[in-house]
Protein backbone atom coordinates (compact mmCIF):
# COMPACT_ATOMS: atom_id res chain seq x y z
CA UNK A 1 0.00 0.00 0.00
CA UNK A 2 2.93 2.60 0.88
CA UNK A 3 4.62 1.79 -2.14
CA UNK A 4 1.73 2.99 -4.48
CA UNK A 5 1.13 6.16 -2.51
CA UNK A 6 4.87 6.73 -2.84
CA UNK A 7 4.75 6.13 -6.37
CA UNK A 8 1.20 8.28 -6.86
CA UNK A 9 3.38 11.46 -4.95
CA UNK A 10 6.94 10.87 -7.28
CA UNK A 11 5.27 9.97 -10.82
CA UNK A 12 3.52 13.85 -11.23
CA UNK A 13 7.21 14.86 -10.05
CA UNK A 14 9.24 12.65 -12.25
CA UNK A 15 7.07 13.46 -15.38
CA UNK A 16 7.55 16.99 -14.94
CA UNK A 17 10.66 16.85 -14.40
CA UNK A 18 11.64 15.18 -17.86
CA UNK A 19 9.09 17.51 -19.79
CA UNK A 20 11.17 20.26 -18.58
CA UNK A 21 14.56 18.78 -19.81
CA UNK A 22 12.86 18.14 -22.96
CA UNK A 23 11.50 22.02 -23.68
CA UNK A 24 15.19 22.94 -22.47
CA UNK A 25 15.87 25.98 -25.12
CA UNK A 26 17.90 25.15 -28.44
CA UNK A 27 21.34 26.26 -27.75
CA UNK A 28 24.10 27.60 -30.32
CA UNK A 29 26.30 24.30 -29.40
CA UNK A 30 23.59 22.01 -30.56
CA UNK A 31 22.74 24.29 -33.74
CA UNK A 32 26.63 24.12 -34.74
CA UNK A 33 26.48 20.25 -34.12
CA UNK A 34 23.12 20.35 -36.19
CA UNK A 35 24.99 22.43 -39.44
CA UNK A 36 28.12 19.74 -39.00
CA UNK A 37 25.12 16.72 -39.43
CA UNK A 38 24.32 18.85 -42.23
CA UNK A 39 27.85 19.56 -44.12
CA UNK A 40 28.34 15.56 -43.43
CA UNK A 41 25.54 14.58 -45.36
CA UNK A 42 26.36 16.98 -48.41
CA UNK A 43 30.68 16.85 -48.55
CA UNK A 44 33.06 14.34 -46.87
CA UNK A 45 35.37 17.35 -45.83
CA UNK A 46 34.91 20.43 -45.07
CA UNK A 47 35.62 23.37 -42.61
CA UNK A 48 33.94 25.47 -40.30
CA UNK A 49 35.34 28.92 -39.32
CA UNK A 50 33.53 30.80 -36.05
CA UNK A 51 33.65 34.52 -36.09
CA UNK A 52 33.46 36.17 -33.07
CA UNK A 53 32.00 39.99 -32.71
CA UNK A 54 31.07 42.13 -29.55
CA UNK A 55 27.55 41.67 -27.72
CA UNK A 56 27.31 45.07 -28.07
CA UNK A 57 27.89 45.01 -31.80
CA UNK A 58 25.30 42.43 -32.28
CA UNK A 59 22.55 43.89 -30.39
CA UNK A 60 22.51 46.95 -32.43
CA UNK A 61 22.70 44.87 -35.60
CA UNK A 62 19.30 42.96 -34.82
CA UNK A 63 17.97 46.06 -33.49
CA UNK A 64 18.74 48.19 -36.78
CA UNK A 65 17.73 44.90 -39.45
CA UNK A 66 14.76 43.20 -37.44
CA UNK A 67 13.99 46.39 -34.94
CA UNK A 68 13.59 46.68 -31.08
CA UNK A 69 11.09 44.64 -30.36
CA UNK A 70 12.86 41.14 -31.11
CA UNK A 71 15.63 42.35 -27.78
CA UNK A 72 12.82 43.39 -25.44
CA UNK A 73 12.57 40.92 -22.15
CA UNK A 74 15.14 38.77 -23.19
CA UNK A 75 16.91 36.70 -20.88
CA UNK A 76 19.70 35.72 -22.46
CA UNK A 77 21.21 36.28 -25.97
CA UNK A 78 23.52 33.44 -27.88
CA UNK A 79 25.03 34.32 -30.96
CA UNK A 80 27.51 32.86 -33.13
CA UNK A 81 28.69 33.53 -37.16
CA UNK A 82 30.39 30.60 -39.01
CA UNK A 83 32.21 30.64 -42.44
CA UNK A 84 32.32 27.66 -44.26
CA UNK A 85 33.18 25.54 -47.55
CA UNK A 86 33.67 21.85 -48.58
CA UNK A 87 37.59 21.64 -48.71
CA UNK A 88 37.08 21.02 -52.92
CA UNK A 89 35.75 24.44 -52.54
CA UNK A 90 37.70 27.67 -53.03
CA UNK A 91 34.38 30.20 -51.80
CA UNK A 92 33.48 30.19 -48.04
CA UNK A 93 29.75 30.35 -47.16
CA UNK A 94 28.06 32.29 -44.54
CA UNK A 95 25.99 31.27 -41.92
CA UNK A 96 25.02 33.79 -38.49
CA UNK A 97 22.43 32.43 -35.65
CA UNK A 98 20.92 33.96 -32.81
CA UNK A 99 19.34 32.33 -29.92
CA UNK A 100 17.27 35.03 -27.87
CA UNK A 101 15.93 33.40 -24.51
CA UNK A 102 12.96 35.07 -23.02
CA UNK A 103 11.52 34.63 -19.35
CA UNK A 104 8.50 32.08 -20.95
CA UNK A 105 6.57 31.39 -23.94
CA UNK A 106 4.30 34.33 -24.54
CA UNK A 107 7.05 36.85 -24.10
CA UNK A 108 8.86 34.87 -26.86
CA UNK A 109 5.75 34.63 -29.44
CA UNK A 110 4.79 38.39 -28.37
CA UNK A 111 8.58 39.21 -29.41
CA UNK A 112 7.81 38.34 -32.85
CA UNK A 113 4.19 39.23 -33.23
CA UNK A 114 5.56 42.47 -35.23
CA UNK A 115 8.05 40.70 -36.91
CA UNK A 116 8.32 39.07 -40.52
CA UNK A 117 9.50 35.92 -39.58
CA UNK A 118 11.19 35.61 -42.75
CA UNK A 119 12.35 37.52 -45.65
CA UNK A 120 15.85 39.67 -46.21
CA UNK A 121 17.02 42.22 -43.44
CA UNK A 122 16.35 45.53 -43.79
CA UNK A 123 19.32 48.65 -43.68
CA UNK A 124 22.38 46.24 -44.75
CA UNK A 125 24.77 46.82 -47.55
CA UNK A 126 24.57 42.84 -48.36
CA UNK A 127 21.77 41.04 -49.73
CA UNK A 128 20.80 38.91 -46.23
CA UNK A 129 18.58 36.47 -46.04
CA UNK A 130 16.93 35.28 -42.89
CA UNK A 131 14.31 33.18 -41.12
CA UNK A 132 13.16 33.17 -37.62
CA UNK A 133 11.26 30.20 -35.83
CA UNK A 134 9.95 30.35 -32.32
CA UNK A 135 10.85 27.01 -29.87
CA UNK A 136 8.64 27.62 -26.96
CA UNK A 137 10.17 30.10 -24.63
CA UNK A 138 13.17 30.62 -27.22
CA UNK A 139 13.25 32.63 -31.01
CA UNK A 140 16.05 31.18 -33.50
CA UNK A 141 17.60 33.46 -36.23
CA UNK A 142 19.55 32.24 -38.42
CA UNK A 143 20.77 33.61 -41.59
CA UNK A 144 23.07 34.29 -44.48
CA UNK A 145 24.81 36.35 -46.73
CA UNK A 146 25.28 33.50 -49.52
CA UNK A 147 21.94 33.27 -50.02
CA UNK A 148 22.59 32.75 -54.08
CA UNK A 149 24.28 29.41 -52.87
CA UNK A 150 21.13 27.20 -52.83
CA UNK A 151 23.02 24.96 -50.34
CA UNK A 152 23.07 27.42 -47.71
CA UNK A 153 19.32 27.74 -48.00
CA UNK A 154 18.92 24.52 -46.99
CA UNK A 155 21.38 24.42 -44.34
CA UNK A 156 19.70 27.50 -42.76
CA UNK A 157 16.16 25.90 -42.60
CA UNK A 158 17.48 23.07 -41.51
CA UNK A 159 19.50 23.97 -38.05
CA UNK A 160 16.65 25.84 -36.65
CA UNK A 161 13.65 23.34 -36.96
Amino acid sequence: MHLKIIFLILAPVAFASCQAESSKPYTIYEIEQRLAKKLFESFSDFQITKIYTRNSDHNNFYKTVLGTDILQSTTDIEKQEFFFKPLTDTNNLHLGVAVFTYPDKTSAEKALSSIETSGFFKNTKILTRYQLVNHGKTNILAYTESSADKRVLSYLEAIIK
